[in-house]
C-alpha cells in the first residue's frame, strides 16, 4: 500500500466563534486520509479557543495552539513552524473546502512545485456566488514560468495563499514567509517569493475553496493609511524575479494590477466613499500616474482597465466607487 504524503492545513482563528466549527467541519469531511489540522488561536477574547479545544477533543487530527494576538501572517508563521506535514495548505477561519478538495489535488501535484485550484466567492449580503477559475494549464519550466506571470497576475490568481497547496521543503529552504508588518496584500508578497523558487506549477479550474465575502465591514481611514503604506512596501520589495523579468511586468502591469485589486476588494465597503471625499488616496494615485504612459502602452491592458486607468489619473473617484460597487 503506498503511503500517502501528509497535508498540514493551517487556519488562524481569531474571534471567529460563530464560524469556525463550520469551517473544521468541511476539512475533517475530507477523503484524503492523512492531513493534521493546526487550529491556531491568535489572542481571541470571545469563545473561540474554547470551540477549538471542543473540537480536537473530537478528532485526533487536530491540534490546537494558542498565542497572544500577533496577527494573521505570524500566525500562519507559527504554523509553518509547527506543521509536520510534506504540503501546507492554509484556510481562513471562516472559509470552506470541498470534501474532495486534497484528495483530488494531491493527485494533480506528484511532479509540482506548486498546485493552484479555483475559487467560489460566496457574498453574503445577497446570497450570490461568482467563480474564479482559468483553465487547467500546467507550468513545466522557469522560463514558461516567466512568459504566463503576467496571466497569474491579471487572473488574481495571486492573491490568496488559500487556493494553494504549497512544498514545505520549498518554504522552510529559502526562508519564506509571510511579512508580519503588513496588514494589506502580505498573501500577493508570500506568493510572488513562493513561485521565485517554483520550476513546475499545476492550475486547475475546480472551485475548490469558498471563499466568504462580507462586504458591510467598514474601512477606516486609519486603515486606508495602513494600506496605502502597504503598497508602497509591496512595491519596493518584489521579489527579485518580477523586477528583473522584463519592464511588462513590473513597470506595465504590476503596480496598476496592485491599485486595481485595492480598488476592486476595498471599495465596497461600506463607508469608503466618505473615505474617498475625506481623503483622496493620493499616494497611489500619485505613482500610477507617474507610470501612466508605460501601463498604457502595455498592449495587453484591457479596454476596461485602460478606462479605469484614465478614471484613476484624474481622480474620478465616485466613478470608480460605482463600477466597483456594482459590477
Amino acid at each position: 500500500m503506498i503511503k500517502l504524503s501528509k497535508v498540514s492545513i493551517i487556519i488562524p482563528c481569531y474571534n471567529c466563534h460563530k464560524t469556525i466549527e463550520k469551517t473544521v467541519l468541511t476539512i475533517v469531511a475530507q477523503t484524503y486520509d492523512n492531513i493534521e489540522i493546526l487550529l491556531i488561536d491568535d489572542g481571541s477574547t470571545d469563545e473561540t479557543l474554547k470551540i477549538l479545544k471542543e473540537l480536537q477533543n473530537k478528532n485526533k487530527n487536530i491540534t490546537v495552539f494558542s498565542n497572544k494576538n500577533f496577527g494573521v501572517s505570524y500566525t500562519r508563521n507559527f504554523g509553518i513552524k509547527k506543521a509536520n506535514g510534506e504540503y501546507i495548505m492554509f484556510v481562513d477561519s471562516d472559509d470552506l473546502l470541498d470534501s474532495n478538495c486534497i484528495s483530488y489535488c494531491m493527485e494533480k501535484i506528484k511532479y509540482f512545485d506548486l498546485l493552484i485550484f479555483g475559487i467560489d466567492f460566496f457574498y453574503e449580503n445577497n446570497n450570490k456566488h461568482v467563480f474564479k477559475s482559468i483553465n487547467d494549464f500546467k507550468i513545466e519550466s522557469y522560463d514558461e514560468l516567466k512568459t504566463v506571470s503576467e496571466l497569474l497576475l491579471k487572473e488574481n490568481y495571486l492573491s490568496s495563499s488559500c487556493n494553494k497547496i504549497f512544498r514545505k521543503k520549498i518554504l522552510v529552504e529559502n526562508s519564506i514567509s509571510f511579512n508580519e508588518n503588513l496588514c494589506k496584500f502580505e498573501d500577493l508578497l508570500f506568493c510572488l517569493t513562493y513561485i521565485k523558487y517554483c520550476n513546475k506549477i499545476n492550475i486547475i479550474s475546480n472551485p475548490f475553496y469558498t471563499y466568504i465575502q462580507n462586504t458591510n465591514i467598514s474601512l477606516s481611514k486609519k486603515r486606508i493609511d495602513k494600506i496605502e503604506k502597504n503598497i508602497t512596501f509591496l512595491l519596493d520589495n518584489l521579489p527579485d524575479f518580477f523586477i528583473n523579468n522584463g519592464e511588462s511586468v513590473k513597470e506595465k502591469n504590476l503596480l496598476f494590477y496592485i491599485i486595481s485589486l485595492y480598488y476592486s476588494n476595498e471599495i465596497k465597503r461600506k463607508d469608503i466613499v466618505q473615505k474617498l471625499k475625506i481623503k483622496n488616496i493620493s499616494m497611489y494615485n500619485e505613482k500610477i500616474v507617474k507610470e501612466y504612459e508605460k501601463i498604457l502602452n502595455n498592449k495587453h491592458l484591457s479596454l476596461k482597465n485602460r478606462v479605469l486607468l484614465f478614471l484613476i489619473k484624474y481622480k474620478f473617484n465616485f466613478i470608480i466607487y460605482t463600477f466597483y460597487k456594482y459590477k
